[in-house]
């Protein structure tokens, strides 16, 4: 009896428990992204919609980060919710403030066009809840808005495009956007060089240059001077290894095939233990001011890299194979390692972050510390007064390629450089130089006390005289006459 007294007991406490625990509502939430221009001239202004909803759910708050590039795009507002931030990401943050949450919450966010560029926009939900912080979703969308400079020239036209391998199916024409290139299967890798009929327009490359058994797409994609894109596809079919024994049928033998694909791939890369693939080909991100797309040689394979002649830096765009998670690294053609890269841009100049230096000693004030920012933590010296909390001290490379510690404010995102100066405390007075002079330091030392001496005998030096000539005034001349 009391077996079930107890199994009752903890049955009710588990119905309880978990009446009081949030449930997902089984990511209802949804929202679409749309834009009222698909293109817009340089100066003008372009407004993106976020339009949240749920069937069942009143949406009580939700958090979201909106990307964007911001090399040829500037935020300006946010209307429907609260949004801050820019330079690439705006933070957006929304709470019903009715009674009952509507099922639908619009969010509208204006950028101003500022140079000729392609606009991927991209909204990442971190959460979206209801007014009972139950979880409706995480939805996500993306969008792309050009930005147009009418002054400039909108030829996005190719002057020619070249296969390291094989033959282009038809032959090259600017006004021919799809070709083909079978090559056989001894053929592991195959890049593509295109030139733009004009000079102000620029190139990208998507799809990689390694090749798998079958069939390959690339995708070349010009942007002329004034934001005009225009893309060339090329798919690639690597035959199959094939070894055929052909013998006579009259011994009893037959026809045999076999088919082989490479075993090693010589894009993954080990990263302080984790196992990331490289990106062979120019990726889907921004550039960082300063660096360009090239090529750089690794394992023997082509890859896209990034690169800063300025400051001497090689960026390569990495995946984690196990979570899919990607971005630039540092790559240092000499060692062949490979450092995530950090920065920090103020006032419109990219400073990037490295790791302290082994042996780097603190300066004076401070401890080792780490400063938190979006792309990472990196090491850095922090202040052991409270009053200087937003400052931290970081070694990095200026865009002209200074190297060393500098002092980032965070409070008001400046950097400048670290001088370590040291200067009197308040009220504190320099010690006077010794003499060398045995009476001259006598002197130095004792001063107060030998002018306090020296006032007082001239003080009573001077009460003496006074009093010797009050009493010579004073005295009354003889009377007494000579005989």
């Amino acid at each position: 009896m009391k077996k079930r007294i107890c199994f009752a007991a903890v049955v009710c406490l588990l119905v309880c428990l978990f009446g009081i625990l949030p449930v997902s509502a089984a990511n209802s939430g949804t929202v679409k992204a749309s834009a009222d221009k698909s293109s817009v001239t340089i100066g003008s202004t372009v407004t993106v919609t976020l339009a949240y909803s749920d069937k069942n759910n009143g949406i009580g708050s939700l958090d979201a980060q909106f990307t964007y590039n911001a090399s040829a795009f500037q935020y300006v507002s946010c209307s429907g919710a609260n949004g801050t931030g820019g330079a690439g990401v705006v933070n957006i943050s929304y709470y019903s403030n009715a009674n009952t949450a509507s099922k639908s919450a619009t969010i509208k966010l204006t950028f101003k066009a500022i140079a000729a560029g392609a606009g991927k926009f991209s909204l990442a939900t971190e959460g979206m809840w209801n007014d009972d912080d139950v979880l409706l979703g995480m939805p996500a969308a993306t969008l792309s808005v050009s930005a147009i400079n009418p002054t400039k020239s909108g030829n996005a036209n190719l002057a020619s495009l070249k296969p390291s391998s094989g033959t282009l199916v038809p032959k090259f024409s600017a006004n021919t956007t799809n070709y083909t290139i079978t090559v056989p299967y001894t053929t592991t890798s195959l890049s593509l060089s295109a030139t733009t009929a004009d000079k102000g327009a620029k190139t990208s490359v998507s799809g990689k240059n390694t090749l798998s058994v079958g069939k390959n797409t690339q995708v070349i994609t010009v942007t002329a001077a004034n934001g005009t894109t225009k893309k060339y596809t090329v798919v690639i079919t690597r035959s199959a290894n094939q070894s055929t024994a052909n013998k006579d049928n009259s011994h009893g033998t037959e026809n045999t095939t076999t088919t082989t694909t490479p075993a090693e791939n010589p894009l993954e890369v080990e990263v302080g233990g984790v196992l990331m693939t490289l990106s062979d080909t120019q990726p889907d991100v921004t550039l960082p001011a300063g660096f360009a797309w090239g090529t750089v040689e690794v394992n023997q394979v082509q890859v896209a890299a990034a690169k800063n002649e300025k400051i001497g830096m090689t960026l390569l765009h990495l995946t984690n194979a196990a979570d899919k998670t990607a971005g630039l690294y540092i790559y240092n053609e000499t060692t062949k390692q490979f450092t995530p890269f950090r920065s920090l841009t103020t006032a419109g100049s990219l400073y990037v972050l490295l790791d302290m230096p082994a042996g780097q000693t603190a300066p004076a004030g401070t401890v080792s510390g780490k400063l938190e920012q979006p792309d990472g933590t990196i090491a850095a010296f922090t202040y052991e007064d409270t009053a200087w909390e937003d400052f931290y001290i970081v070694y990095a490379i200026s865009p002209e390629g200074n190297t060393g510690l500098y002092v980032y404010d965070k409070k008001e995102n400046t950097l400048q450089r670290h001088r370590e100066i040291s200067l009197p405390a308040l009220n504190e007075q320099p010690e006077p130089t010794t003499p060398s002079n045995k009476f001259v330091t006598f002197v130095t030392t004792h001063r107060t006390t030998i002018l306090l001496c020296a006032a007082a005998g001239a003080a009573l030096a001077f009460l003496v005289g006074a009093i010797v000539l009050l009493i010579v005034l004073t005295r009354k001349p003889s009377t007494k006459c000579k005989h």
